[in-house]
């Protein structure tokens, strides 16, 4: 097992605190360079412009165009369920969509027996 050498994690420190100093310069200077210059009375006049907007974000405001989409989705799955049930039992009666169709009189007795 080799030791670790002091001086090289000294070294890799030294170096890897100098990389953050050049970084957090580098990134000072480009923000500086490009700092968005706003008009006198830019966030007044926004500030105004939001009181005056609206307030849109009501539940009952959504509810209907929730309620679409779930309905479609709910529709399509109640088919789904339907055709799969068609395909494996050949009918879509009552006992069919229940899971009980093909259960005899003696798979009944077994039911009842747990």
């Amino acid at each position: 097992m080799s030791e670790e050498n002091p001086y090289l994690r000294d070294l890799f420190n030294q170096e890897a605190e100098s990389e953050e100093s050049i970084d957090q310069a580098a990134l000072d200077r480009i923000l500086e360079e490009e700092r968005p210059q706003f008009s006198a009375g830019f966030a007044d006049r926004v500030m105004a412009r939001l009181e005056q907007a609206p307030i849109v974000a009501n539940i009952d405001d959504y509810l209907p165009r929730m309620f679409r989409w779930v309905a479609v989705g709910g529709m399509a799955a109640a088919i789904a369920l339907l055709v799969i049930t068609w395909y494996q039992q050949d009918s879509v009666s009552l006992d069919a969509l229940t899971g009980i169709a093909d259960l005899g009189l003696s798979d009944s007795f077994a039911l009842n027996s747990f």
